[in-house]
């Protein structure tokens, strides 16, 4: 009865005292469980910053979680928190528990706060941790490239290749950075790629010629300027900018690298003058700165300006018919078509045989509503008489044939053209065309997706777009 008597008293001492401590701790687990379920609701909801800050209350109450430090810095960059990603992956990275994505995130946000060093840092670091997927390293190469440190893309590109061996994408990837630098082994690693059945192919395929003109040659501005040209055949026209800044660094006097260097920074949507200017300083008489020069001003919308240097560059080759076309098109330009027309069918006088000038003739007096009877059709049909097999004047004469109504003999030249080239993304465009004007539209629908598809003819891809979008709008 005693001990019984004891024990309850006891309990009467105990429990106030442990009540009191519930009081005093209870607040912690609570706050802890409401983080955790505000933190999942939150990114659940896409709102970030709230996820973010509740993992952060978390890490508070829970020190020892550091591995939410690369949640939080997640949840941030996707908050658009540049700064907040920074500090919260930097955290992470010092604790060791930065995952790969998350490496590549804080260099994305240092690059978005323009510390394009540290982003270039961190991007280099992850170049060289263990366990990259191959689309993690095509991100990575990307992501370096685009920031402008081409060295370290040259970097991701050498460890991607390393690491999967047998992907063509990532040896395209390491030859086309490594062309500049070490043609020779440039084109031990390209030639393969260029016979896979892929897109990098063509380009293997293209750079590669660069690459076995300049083999041997010691004169290396002179190889830059020689694989930046391809560079910019191929449409890499940042690396091919790249390129020809470093080849007039060696070689401020070499004209010809300026006038590349021009067309690359026209290519990206830059201005170009001051490289074309540089390049006329050093060689005003040269043909490729009269070339840049009327290409440059007809870009700008100034064919007055562009006109004297084509004109210059026909009387300096008196036998080669397209700088007339050139003036043609230039003449038309200023608005005066009949004296284009005369400047097109002088042309085609010079070289008769010359397929390339009567399509050109077609084109231009097809677009600007010439009599397609005395004038488009019978150039069309001199250009087929030279070459029945081109899939380019059986596709001109078939886009003529469809301006004027006569869609059953426009079928036939457009089918012919498909036949000699199936991926010519024009005659896909005009022979949809043709289908739409007969109410075919899934054989039209078929061709449009096609044709809009391929990058090899931006032109005809937009116009396919647009025709996809107005035709068949609830398509996807």
């Amino acid at each position: 009865m005693k001990g019984s008597t004891r024990f309850i008293i006891s309990l009467i001492i105990i429990v106030p005292v442990l009540v009191l401590g519930l009081i005093s701790i209870a607040p912690h687990p609570l706050a802890v469980v409401s983080s955790w379920k505000e933190a999942r609701l939150a990114a659940a909801q896409s709102r970030f910053m709230d996820a973010a800050n509740a993992y952060r209350e978390i890490i508070e109450f829970q020190p020892e979680r550091m591995d939410l430090w690369d949640t939080v810095g997640g949840l941030a960059f996707q908050a658009s928190d540049n700064a907040g990603a920074v500090e919260a992956y930097q955290r992470a990275e010092t604790a060791g528990v930065i995952s790969n994505d998350g490496l590549f995130n804080l260099g994305a946000a240092y690059r978005n706060l323009g510390e394009n060093l540290q982003a270039w840092d961190a991007w280099r670091r992850l170049a060289k941790m263990p366990g990259l997927k191959s689309e993690q390293y095509a991100r990575l190469v990307e992501a370096l490239r685009q920031s402008g440190d081409f060295d370290g893309a040259l970097q991701a590109a050498r460890a991607w290749s390393r690491a999967f061996p047998k992907n063509p994408q990532a040896a395209y990837a390491y030859g086309l950075h490594l062309s500049t630098i070490d043609p020779a082994l440039a084109l031990e690693i390209l030639l393969p790629v260029s016979e896979e059945d892929i897109p990098e192919s063509r380009k293997s395929q293209a750079l590669i010629k660069g690459l076995e003109t300049v083999a041997g040659h010691t004169q290396q501005e002179y190889g830059m300027v020689v694989i930046g040209q391809r560079l910019l055949e191929i449409q890499e026209f940042d690396l091919a900018e790249h390129t020809f800044l470093q080849a007039v660094k060696l070689n401020p006097d070499y004209a010809e690298a300026w006038v590349m260097l021009s067309e690359a920074e026209q290519s990206l949507g830059k201005d170009g003058w001051p490289a074309l200017e540089k390049a006329q300083t050093l060689a005003p008489t040269s043909t490729m700165v009269w070339v840049e020069m009327a290409l440059y001003y007809r870009r700008q919308g100034k064919p007055d300006k562009a006109l004297p240097f084509l004109i210059a560059l026909a009387e300096a080759n008196p036998q080669d018919a397209s700088w007339l076309t050139e003036i043609g098109a230039t003449v038309a330009e200023q608005g005066d078509l009949i004296e284009a027309l005369a400047y097109y069918q002088k042309a085609a006088e010079l070289e008769p045989k010359n397929a390339a000038i009567w399509r050109a003739l077609a084109e231009f007096a097809a677009e600007n509503g010439f009599d397609a009877q005395t004038i488009s059709i019978p150039a069309a049909e001199k250009a087929l008489e030279l070459d029945a097999e081109d899939p380019l004047s059986l596709d001109m004469m078939g886009w003529i044939l469809l301006i004027e109504g006569e869609l059953d003999q426009a079928e036939q030249f457009l089918q012919q053209a498909l036949e000699k080239d199936a991926a010519n993304a024009r005659a896909k465009l005009h022979l949809a065309q043709v289908y739409l004007e007969k109410n075919n539209f899934s054989l039209a629908y078929k061709l449009l997706s096609q044709a809009a598809a391929q990058t090899k003819d931006p032109f005809a891809a937009l116009q396919a777009q647009r025709l996809l979008d107005h035709y068949f709008p609830l398509k996807p």
